[in-house]
């Protein structure tokens, strides 16, 4: 069984982290990591969409903490494991 490489499949296999339809994953060339957006199920749109693409753990906390201030939650230590910079190592 292969897995799927298409970065808005919902297997998609370098997922790095996921809160209700919103998920962080390793981009498909292994260069980034990318924010991206489930749409509404049971439409077209239900696949992931990609929203924010970063580098550093910084720009990525901050751009993921602005698409989850609805929720108010600001901290995020399920995070602290990525690196300082993206090295294409999950």
């Amino acid at each position: 069984m292969t897995l799927p490489s298409a970065e808005s499949h919902n297997d998609y296999h370098h997922i790095c982290f996921e809160y209700g339809r919103f998920r962080i994953i390793e981009s498909n060339d292994s260069w980034q990591w990318i924010i991206q957006k489930r749409g509404v199920k049971g439409m077209a749109a239900a696949r992931w969409r990609s929203l924010s693409y970063c580098r550093t753990r910084k720009t990525l906390l901050a751009r993921w903490t602005a698409l989850q201030c609805a929720t108010g939650r600001v901290d995020w230590p399920e995070l602290a494991y990525l690196p300082a910079f993206f090295n294409g190592v999950m």
